[in-house]
């Protein structure tokens, strides 16, 4: 007679021991393969490194370009806003208390309604009391500057009319007798004219963009401000639109 003795529950059979021996055999194998392939990645080489600098350093040109254009272009904006307010409320004053208003344009080097020396670009508002259109003692001047790196200038291109760039005395950007105008009670002013403004890094890089042009109409008193479109003299047109 054969008698059988129950195994435990922790037996192995061949079976199981050759599934044991099988699967440690695949993740030896799974992590040999895992490690080749970690070691072939684990770094970069230098030509990698080179090409990656040299991405970066082109696209972070390029955003330094716009942002340098972008940031030129608003203060441009800005100031030609600031000239074209300075001449609206001149006018305006001069209407409202009955007396003279006089605007001038003062660039470095200048000397001002009270013979101080101007060091930068700004506008000088003269109330002129005494209808003088000079300054007399007690008469109050208000001063609004342009903002930084903005400058009166009138580098080669076409005026806001496209009548050619070789109009006597604007060299400088400004095209008003003595570089001032006078507003009346009636609204109207001395003269028509013009103030040109540029970033001066555009001077330095010889480029037209971002350019305004302030112009005055005597009549009326009234101002209008352009905007220099490089697209527009590309494509052989007259460069100024209405901003």
């Amino acid at each position: 007679m054969i008698h059988y003795q129950r195994c435990s529950r922790n037996y192995i059979t061949m079976e199981t021991f050759k599934d044991k021996a099988f699967f440690q055999d695949r993740r030896k194998k799974k992590t040999f393969r895992a490690s080749r392939l970690k070691a072939t990645r684990s770094g970069f080489t230098l030509l990698e490194m080179m090409v990656v600098v040299a991405v970066i350093a082109v696209l972070t040109s390029i955003a330094v370009v716009s942002f340098r254009a972008n940031i030129n272009n608003i203060k441009a904006h800005s100031s030609a806003r600031i000239i074209s307010l300075a001449m609206s409320e001149a006018r305006i004053s001069a209407i409202s208390e009955n007396n003279y208003y006089v605007v001038a344009f003062r660039k470095p080097g200048d000397t001002g309604f009270a013979g101080n020396s101007i060091s930068g670009y700004i506008i000088e508002v003269l109330d002129d009391n005494d209808n003088s259109t000079t300054y007399s003692t007690g008469e109050e001047v208000t001063v609004e500057e342009l903002r930084p790196g903005i400058v009166y200038n009138f580098p080669p291109g076409d005026d806001f009319k496209c009548t050619g760039a070789t109009i006597p005395g604007i060299n400088d950007g400004i095209n008003f007798p003595s570089n001032q105008v006078v507003f009346y009670p009636r609204g109207n002013s001395s003269a028509d004219g013009e103030l040109y403004i540029i970033p001066d890094q555009n001077i330095i890089d010889g480029i037209n963009i971002n350019r305004r042009c302030i112009y005055l109409m005597n009549i009326t008193g009234k101002t209008v401000v352009y905007k220099y479109s490089q697209e527009k003299a590309d494509g052989g047109e007259c460069p100024w639109v209405k901003e």
